[in-house]
Formats: C-alpha cells, sequence, structure tokens
C-alpha cells in the first residue's frame, strides 16, 4: 500500500516538474510518515550526505527578520526553494528499486 502512495506522490511530483529523474551514488531512501486525516508525506534522509561534505555554518535569521520578509505574501510553498546545480545530484532519492529518481 506504502509503495503506491509513493508511487501516486512521485508521479505528480514529475507531472508538476517538482522534481526530475537522475542518476546519482548520492541516493537516499524515503520515508512516508503518516499526518493527520490519513494523509502522507514524501520525506528524504539525506545523513549520508550530511556526513560527507562540509557544513557552511551562518547566523540564522531572527523571526522578526524572517516574518517581515513574509508580510505582504500570499503564498507560501515548500517547492519553490531553487537547489543550485552542483547540489542536485546530491539531494537523489529513491522510493525502491523501480522508482529511482
Amino acid at each position: 500500500m506504502l509503495i503506491s502512495v509513493a508511487e501516486r506522490m512521485i508521479t505528480e511530483m514529475l507531472n508538476a516538474g517538482v522534481i526530475r529523474p537522475n542518476s546519482s551514488p548520492w541516493i537516499a531512501t524515503v520515508t512516508l510518515p503518516q499526518k493527520k486525516r490519513e494523509l502522507h508525506e514524501i520525506c528524504s534522509g539525506l545523513h549520508a550526505v550530511k556526513c560527507r561534505v562540509k557544513l557552511e555554518s551562518y547566523p540564522l535569521p531572527s523571526m522578526a527578520y524572517v516574518l517581515d520578509r513574509l508580510n505582504g505574501s500570499h503564498y507560501i510553498s515548500t517547492w519553490v526553494i531553487p537547489i543550485e546545480k552542483g547540489y542536485i545530484p546530491k539531494t537523489t532519492f529513491s522510493a525502491g528499486p523501480i522508482l529511482g529518481l
């Protein structure tokens, strides 16, 4: 059942242009934690990447700054964060051997 849920969600993201097929040695598996009202969300564990790359540290912006930047915004979405071209291979995930993306 969860495989069919993952297939449906990944197909929807492919069709929407949110993700694209990719071949990379950095492949991570996905999990489908159950949310309220029996909905699922795709989560990718990028722990292997975190262990192998140099982390950049910088201070987080204050909540006042973030809220000030969002003032007047009409939509807040999780799909609007662009990934730099060099980092794309490190964000590859798979829901199984058939769905390697």
